[in-house]
């Protein structure tokens, strides 16, 4: 299949590609350049909550207890800082 390159630099997706990727009007497409040749596929969304099992955490999360406790601490030495009225 063939398609050509306008003057902006934009390109007509035949219906077939477009069958096979799933891609419809206003869908984003990613272009994956590897070994001199170029790739095109559809863009997929990833839901947030599915990088959380990717991330390495170093320190575990203490926890909303100690979350709890830090903010009151801070508040505590914000209130001595300031100035009597």
């Amino acid at each position: 299949m063939r398609s050509r390159v306008g003057s902006k630099g934009r390109i007509t997706l035949p219906q077939r590609v477009r069958e096979v990727l799933g891609v419809k009007p206003g869908d984003e497409v990613e272009f994956v350049i590897r070994g001199g040749q170029v790739f095109l596929r559809p863009r997929q969304e990833v839901p947030l909550e599915n990088l959380f099992g990717r991330l390495k955490v170093k320190v575990a999360y203490p926890g909303e207890a100690a979350e709890r406790e830090a903010r009151a601490q801070a508040w505590v030495q914000g209130l001595r800082g300031r100035p009597s009225s």
